[in-house]
């Protein structure tokens, strides 16, 4: 067994990290373990900019053909490059879609042994917070730089909190019961974004006064505040795999990349290189330029990773494994996405130093950590 002090210390880690600290979780909804940039780098205006009455621009999502739906994508001849192609999003006045968000993100703590071995004081758990939305996006215009004004509709809404197992907060705007929920509101009301034909957010529109509308003290008031926050909305529209390239024309095989760093509090952060590649442009298949995404450990945003970083002595003590990795596909011939995922994991082990060799089952402490990006167009 673990000497008691060492036990002690690590199960000590591990309520912290049930009450919120090592995840860098806050109360039922930790929202995300992202680190955000500098101010100053940020890529979105300050929010609730006032809108230009310009151009209507598409989100994270695409919109509605700019070619005609039959264009094709040229065929490279044997032993040459493949022909490059555009990725970009287009955008028309008037045309709508509607799309369905999906946004997770869960902590949790295991012990794992033989029967009796758990400690009296250990309790471990999941806690998290999965949203799903589904939304109407309309374009209101568009401009000579292809950036677009879109008004986003939600149409239908769900949330589920826990916090140690526990449900908080169990949220379906489609259950008669949960009318009453100022979650419900969120349903018919929405906001304006303005957006580049690379994805990128350029600014929020219209979003205050909906925020102010939702002010209260209950858990569902809270919950939809968090919901309408700068970060949460670029978090569900933003379009990171375009954005990211510094060129439009991309051959397959071509790469770009992005930095993004989570905190976990007492278990300490990482930096991840996005590296984005175009995998293949799938002919028949409308013709569907499919990106995939791989991360890798980077040492950039070290400065801002020191800020989130709480001293822990037992976090050395865990083996730690980790995946990162994503896919974009992207109708060329409308400029719209069929489909984006994004998805971290990240799992800390430490096992009983003192275990005998051959033990069948060796006590251990599991810990882990996700967090999901999905988008897709619903017919």
């Amino acid at each position: 067994m673990v000497k008691t002090s060492l036990l002690n210390g690590i199960l000590y880690s591990v309520m912290v990290c049930l009450s919120g600290a090592i995840c860098g979780c806050r109360g039922v909804d930790p929202g995300s373990f992202e680190i955000e940039p500098p101010p100053e780098s940020a890529a979105v205006t300050p929010a609730e900019a006032t809108a230009p009455e310009a151009d209507s621009s598409a989100q994270a999502v695409a919109q509605a053909p700019a070619t005609p739906p039959d264009a094709r994508v040229p065929v490279a001849e044997p032993n040459e490059p493949a022909p490059a192609v555009e990725l970009a999003l287009k955008f028309t006045p008037d045309q709508s879609a509607t799309y369905k968000v999906t946004t997770e993100v869960q902590k949790s703590v295991q012990w794992e042994g033989a029967p009796g071995t758990k400690p009296a004081a250990f309790k471990g758990g999941s806690s998290g917070s999965r949203v799903e939305m589904t939304f109407e996006q309309r374009i209101e215009s568009v401009d000579a730089e292809g950036d677009a004004v879109l008004q986003i509709t939600i149409k239908a809404l769900k949330y589920l909190g826990r916090m140690r197992d526990n449900v908080i907060l169990d949220f379906d705007s489609a259950r008669d019961e949960d009318r009453d929920n100022p979650l419900a509101k969120l349903v018919g009301e929405g906001y304006k974004l303005q957006m580049s034909a690379r994805g990128e957010i350029l600014a929020l529109i219209d979003v205050e006064p909906l925020r102010k509308a939702l002010e209260g003290p209950l858990p569902g008031h809270d919950t939809a505040q968090k919901l309408l926050s700068r970060s949460r909305i670029l978090q569900r529209h933003e379009v990171v795999a375009l954005s990211a390239s510094n060129e439009q024309a991309v051959r397959p095989g071509q790469d770009w990349s992005s930095v993004k760093a989570f905190s976990f509090g007492m278990m300490g952060a990482q930096s991840y290189e996005r590296i984005y590649t175009l995998k293949e442009v799938q002919a028949d298949a409308g013709p569907l330029a499919v990106i995939e995404m791989k991360a890798i450990p980077s040492a950039a945003l070290a400065e801002e990773m020191h800020k989130q970083q709480v001293v822990n002595p037992f976090a050395g003590m865990f083996d730690n494994i980790a995946s990162y990795e994503g896919r974009l596909e992207l109708e060329l011939a409308t400029g719209t996405i069929r489909r984006y995922v994004e998805e971290m994991r990240t799992e800390w082990v430490v096992a009983d130093p003192q275990a005998v060799a051959g033990e069948a089952r060796p006590s251990a402490l599991r810990m882990s950590a996700m967090q999901l990006y999905r988008l897709e167009s619903v017919e």
